[in-house]
Parts: C-alpha cells; sequence; structure tokens
C-alpha cells in the first residue's frame, strides 16, 4: 500500500475523513486511516491542515448541530463561529495551511467580520506564514452601511497576519462587501498570481501588476469602470463573466501607456468568454473601439452568447495552431465567423447555436459544413441546434467529422432515423423531443409497425449513447416504445439508453430480451425514478 500513488492516497483520505475536520475528537477516530504507514501519514495530514476555514452563524443555525465552535471574547451572543482554527493550531500545524476559506451567512458588516476573523487568527499564532489563498464565500446581504473610516485599519491588520497571500477568490452580494473585498486586494495587488470574483466589483486600484497569472471577473453593465488595466502579456488564464454585448477589449495592455496597437496575450492558454445576450448599454458601445487581438499560445477557447457584435475583435483573425480545445455558444453570425477563424486541425470541438432566423439558413449550413467536414477534429466533435433542430436538411448538411449532436427543439421520428443515416462518426445523440406522427385507426399502426420491422440493417453510426428527454405521439405506449426499440435495435454498439420514464417497463423488458443483439448495452437510465 505504500507503493500507491500520491493521488490516490489522498483520495482515499479526503473520502475517510471528510472536507471538514472540525475538532480534535472529531479526527482522532480517523487517524488510524493516516498511520498505514509513514508516507500516508505525511501525506495524510497534508490534506487535513492544508485549508483551515472560519464560518460565522447566527447561533440559531441548524448547520451548527455537533459542530465545534470557536470561542471569540466579546463576540456578540447571536451569532458563532465554526472553525477548525484551534484544532491545527493545538496540533502544530500552522505551517501546513495553505488556504484560508471564510464564510458569512449572518448579518454583519464586513468592517466587524474582518476584523474579528483577524483577531481569532491572532489568538491562535501571531503569523500563518504558509497561507497563500484566500476564499470569501458571503451568502447574505448586508443592511448596514460600510464604514470607510475603519476599512483601512481592518485591511491592513487582516495583510500583517497573512502576508503571503499570492491568490484571492470572492463571491458577495453586497457593495459594502465589494468594496472590503477590493480594499484587500488592494493591499495584495503587488504579489497576486491569482484572482477569482464571481461578482461585479468596483476597484480604487489603477491597474494590476504583472504577476498576475489568473484572472476571473464578472463584469455586467456599464463595465468599463470596474476593472483595472490588466497586464496582457503575463496572464496565462482569463475567465470573464457577464460581459456587456459591446466589451472593450481596453481594459488590457501590453504597457502602462496603454497606447493601442495590437494587445498581444504571450501567455494565455485558457480564455474563458460568457456574454450577456440581452443587455446592451449605449453609453459603453461610444467607448469601445476595435482592437486587434493576439493569443500565440491558446489552446482553451470557451465562449458563450456570442452575437456578431461582440466577436469582431476576438475573431476577426486566425488563430494559432496550439489551440486544442474550443467550446463555442452563439449566434449564427458568431458561429460563422469562428468558422473562419479556427485552424483546420484541433482536438474538441463544441458548438451551441442559440439562435437561427429563416434568412440565415444559408450561413447555417455553410459554418457548421466548413467545422464537421473540412477541419480535422481529433476527438470529440459535438454541435448543440436550438431553433434550427425541428428543420435541419439533411440534403444540404455535411457533418461526416460529427461526433456529438443535441437537438433543443422537437424533432419527427423519421427525420431522426434520416439525420443518423447521414452522420457516419456519431457517437452520441440527444434528443429533447421525439415526435411520431398521429395514426388515425389500428391498420395505421400495424403498418407503421410493419414497416419498422422490414428495417432491420443497423446503422452505419458507430452510436453508444441515446438519451430521449420525451416521446410525443397521440398513439398508445407501444407504438413509441416500439419506435425506441427500433432504434436501439439498429445501434449494436448502444451501450447507455436515457429515456421518458413514460416508457420505462416496457424497455426495459425489451433490453432483456433483446440483450443478445445490443450486447453492449450496460445502462439504462429512466427519467423520473
Amino acid at each position: 500500500m505504500d507503493l500507491f500513488p500520491e493521488t490516490i492516497i489522498k483520495g482515499i483520505v479526503r473520502h475517510c475523513v471528510g472536507p471538514k475536520v472540525q475538532c480534535l475528537y472529531m479526527w482522532k477516530p480517523k487517524l488510524l486511516w493516516l498511520q498505514i504507514t509513514r508516507r500516508w501519514t505525511q501525506i495524510g495530514r497534508r490534506y487535513v491542515y492544508s485549508e483551515a476555514f472560519l464560518e460565522c452563524y447566527m447561533a440559531s443555525s441548524r448547520a451548527l448541530n455537533n459542530i465545534h465552535m470557536c470561542a471569540l471574547a466579546g463576540a456578540p451572543t447571536d451569532r458563532k463561529w465554526v472553525s477548525n482554527i484551534d484544532l491545527i493550531a493545538s496540533s502544530g500545524f500552522n505551517d501546513s495551511v495553505s488556504k484560508l476559506g471564510l464564510k458569512l451567512a449572518t448579518a454583519m458588516t464586513p468592517v466587524d467580520f474582518y476584523r474579528a476573523v483577524t483577531e481569532i487568527l491572532t489568538q491562535h499564532a501571531n503569523k500563518w506564514p504558509s497561507i497563500n489563498h484566500v476564499a470569501v464565500d458571503m451568502t447574505r446581504q448586508f443592511d448596514q452601511e460600510m464604514e470607510s473610516s475603519g476599512m483601512a485599519d481592518v485591511c491592513q491588520s487582516f495583510a500583517q497576519i497573512l502576508e503571503g497571500v499570492q491568490q484571492v477568490e470572492a463571491g458577495c452580494d453586497s457593495l459594502a462587501h465589494t468594496r472590503m473585498v477590493c480594499g484587500l486586494i488592494a493591499m495584495y495587488v503587488g504579489q497576486l498570481s491569482s484572482l477569482k470574483l464571481l461578482d461585479p466589483m468596483w476597484f480604487d486600484i489603477p491597474s494590476f501588476e504583472p504577476t498576475l497569472r489568473t484572472l476571473t471577473v464578472a463584469l455586467g453593465s456599464p463595465e468599463i469602470q470596474r476593472v483595472p488595466l490588466v497586464f496582457a502579456a503575463s496572464l496565462e488564464h482569463l475567465t470573464v463573466h457577464c460581459l456587456p454585448r459591446h466589451f472593450s477589449w481596453s481594459h488590457f495592455t501590453n504597457n502602462e501607456s496603454n497606447d493601442g496597437g495590437t494587445i498581444c496575450f504571450e501567455q494565455l492558454v485558457e480564455l474563458r468568454l460568457n456574454f450577456m445576450l440581452d443587455i446592451e448599454n449605449p453609453g459603453t458601445l461610444e467607448m469601445c473601439k476595435e482592437v486587434e487581438l493576439s493569443f500565440p499560445k491558446l489552446k482553451q477557447l470557451v465562449v458563450s452568447g456570442c452575437i456578431v457584435e461582440s466577436c469582431n475583435s476576438l475573431l476577426a483573425r486566425t488563430y494559432p495552431s496550439s489551440i486544442e480545445n474550443v467550446v463555442f455558444g452563439g449566434s449564427v453570425g458568431g458561429v460563422a465567423m469562428l468558422a473562419r477563424a479556427l485552424f483546420d486541425t484541433i482536438d474538441n470541438l463544441l458548438v451551441e447555436v442559440v439562435s437561427v432566423a429563416e434568412t440565415d439558413a444559408d450561413e447555417f449550413y455553410e459554418a457548421t459544413n466548413r467545422l464537421y467536414c473540412d477541419m480535422a477534429i481529433e476527438q470529440e466533435a459535438a454541435l448543440s441546434v436550438g431553433p434550427m433542430a425541428s428543420k435541419l436538411d439533411i440534403h444540404r448538411l455535411m457533418w461526416p467529422r460529427l461526433t456529438d449532436l443535441v437537438l433543443q427543439q422537437p424533432v419527427e421520428f423519421y427525420n431522426v432515423v434520416e439525420l443518423i443515416e447521414a452522420l457516419p462518426a456519431l457517437k452520441s445523440l440527444e434528443i429533447v423531443q421525439m415526435r411520431l406522427e398521429r395514426f388515425e385507426d389500428e391498420s395505421e399502426v400495424v403498418r407503421f409497425g410493419e414497416r419498422l420491422g422490414e428495417d432491420t440493417v443497423p446503422f452505419g453510426a458507430p452510436v453508444t449513447k441515446l438519451h430521449i428527454a420525451e416521446v410525443a405521439c397521440e398513439c398508445p405506449f407501444q407504438v413509441a416504445a416500439g419506435a425506441v426499440q427500433f432504434l436501439m435495435i439498429k445501434m449494436p454498439r448502444l451501450q447507455q439508453l436515457v429515456i421518458d420514464e413514460y416508457l420505462d417497463e416496457y424497455l426495459e423488458m425489451f433490453a432483456d430480451e433483446y440483450c443478445d443483439e445490443i450486447p453492449h448495452l450496460a445502462e439504462i437510465n429512466i427519467f423520473g425514478t
């Protein structure tokens, strides 16, 4: 067992000990798992003592049942602190803590909260030198106004006891707390390597430092005042949520003067952008200007909610051959720009077309045929179709490389059959709703079954997963089940079936009866059960 890889030992420890060890008496029985060998003990202790947490609740909170409390002199009696700080300090492993998690689940001003956190930490040690990561979770709106006169002192005291912080992540839902978080960021700005902010922030600092490698921010509208200047050349991972439709890239620069020209993200390997489709701010429009972007080392691109106006700077270029994975969601115009921008070879591609007008049909087929026919996609080639799903014309689509297809609108049964026959590489098919024609009398039902029974030649596509959320028909359920049964028989490699609960009993009986014809079927998931 001493030869197990460290990742497996960590997994066993994580499963046995759990994510939060609150106090010594809860942890002692689990010590046995860490004493198998000296190596297990070392790895296990690093996990157990790697993260400290401080959580503040109302005293009546159910979350406090059987939880060890952290004493705080002078603390209000209507609040209780949950923490493992005393366990870590009493065990002598202060130097092993790399992350501090803070959570506030009761009404409290940010100044009071951070003052209390600083006091608790100081009670157990003057310094926590190994903590380099602080994560803050705020779940309550603050009714109290921020006392700006006390914020600077509190931030300074907090930064003095936690001098080595290089990573900050925060989620908060009040202006008061965002100001406090921004105050803390200002204290650490010269040493931050990672900053993840899940809510819009108002910053007082003019710029981040070139030490920043990972940045996650949420903007909203107007966005131009929210983000300090970011040095593009040093970033390796960039995620921006809640982007206005017309986003200004003037937040990013290669030099302090931000004098325009090409903005080169020299080290960026991952770019994630989430646009807000329905928000438009005319004031921001006037400030936006076209810039040229460069991503020479980009490997992963994830974009959602993108329309043509959003894509001009982002996609008006050719991406490098280093790009490996692309996930793109947006309008047909955005997808068309993506098709022109990507290099000819890629590992994985997932495209979601979220809106298609009648006049966009030509552009839709031209763009998707370029992506799933002309490009060399080495592994997964996935497409999710919304409004066009029920109108797909198999005579116009050429998707020989498509491996995964999601149809987000109702599709007729016979159209599903034609689609599968037209997609030779298809491995996974997900249908929101499959419709069956209405039968006027019993004889039509019989003829329908006979037609299905005559066609037993397997599909050429190697389909291993079939997901049908709903089967809609005005006929006996045996007819609907028969249609799904027909698809299953023609998919000899089918391994997983996810189906409407309406057909569960019949299909389970069928799967048992025809198990020899579908030898690979290993899993049937029934909705609603």
